[in-house]
């Protein structure tokens, strides 16, 4: 039996969790813990729960153009899966 990854350390309240959770969904709860992790001055977990989220397509375009390439947006492990269905597969390395 598989067990599921360990989450990164949480800074949202299990109310505040599962509320994101039904109203907005999986990648809300990310980002607001990443938020919360960033606040409290805890770059690590932010970045741990910045992974996790499914960016969209426009915002991995635009981290892409303000980070200097691909190279940040691989070293970092961000999901790119909307991103290579709305500009193709190889769509990090064109310029």
């Amino acid at each position: 039996m598989t067990q599921a990854p360990q989450l990164p350390k949480s800074y949202l309240s299990e109310e505040e969790r599962q509320g994101l959770l039904q109203e907005v969904g999986i990648n809300a709860v990310y980002l607001a813990e990443s938020t919360e992790a960033t606040l409290a001055g805890d770059e690590d977990a932010a970045w741990e729960w910045f992974r996790l989220a499914e960016l969209s397509a426009s915002t991995l375009a635009y981290l892409k153009a303000m980070t200097g390439g691909a190279d940040f947006i691989r070293e970092q492990g961000l999901i790119t899966t909307k991103a290579d269905e709305q500009f193709g597969q190889g769509w990090l390395d064109r310029a």
